[in-house]
C-alpha cells in the first residue's frame, strides 16, 4: 500500500487521530489499524503524537518564559546603567534582578563589558585628534 500526504484530512479529524493514537499506545496493533483506517502511514501518525505531546508538555510547564514587551535588550540596558547611570557591576546586577531580567548575574555583566570594551579602537596611538572618553574596570579605550 503507497500513502501520500493528506491534504484532504481537516484539523478536526487529525485531532481524532492523535486521540485515538495516544488512547492505543502500548496496544499490538493498534498503531497499523489506525494507519488503515484513515490511509495514513504509521510515521505520519507518530510524527503527529510526537509533535502533539511536545507541544503539550511545552504550554503546560511550569516555567513562565514570558518576557515584558517593554523591557528593552538586557545588552543595551548594561551599557546605559554604566555609561550614563554610572553604575558599578553588583548595582547593575541588582537593577536587573528587579525588573526580572534572567540574566543578572556580576559575572555575565562583567564579560559583556570586556566584549564590548575589546570593541573600542585604540585611539590613543593615533595621530589624528580624537575626542577621548576614560572607561573604567572592564571597558577600556
Amino acid at each position: 500500500m503507497k500513502f501520500t500526504r493528506r491534504k484532504d484530512l481537516p484539523p478536526k479529524t487529525r485531532v481524532e487521530i492523535i486521540k485515538s493514537g495516544i488512547k492505543s499506545q502500548g496496544t499490538y496493533g493498534a498503531m497499523i489499524g489506525l494507519a488503515h483506517q484513515y490511509n495514513i502511514s504509521r510515521s505520519f501518525l507518530y510524527q503527529l503524537m510526537a509533535m502533539t505531546i511536545f507541544c503539550l508538555t511545552e504550554m503546560l510547564s511550569v516555567q513562565s518564559r514570558e518576557m515584558n514587551p517593554h523591557q528593552m535588550n538586557v545588552n543595551q540596558l548594561i551599557v546605559l546603567l554604566r555609561l550614563e547611570g554610572k553604575c558599578s557591576i553588583s548595582s547593575i546586577s541588582e537593577i536587573l534582578k528587579v525588573l526580572n531580567y534572567p540574566c543578572n548575574s556580576e559575572s555575565m555583566i562583567s564579560q559583556h563589558l570586556k566584549k564590548y570594551g575589546a570593541f573600542l579602537s585604540p585611539t590613543l596611538s593615533s595621530s589624528q585628534e580624537h575626542l577621548v572618553i576614560f572607561l573604567s574596570d572592564e571597558i577600556f579605550t
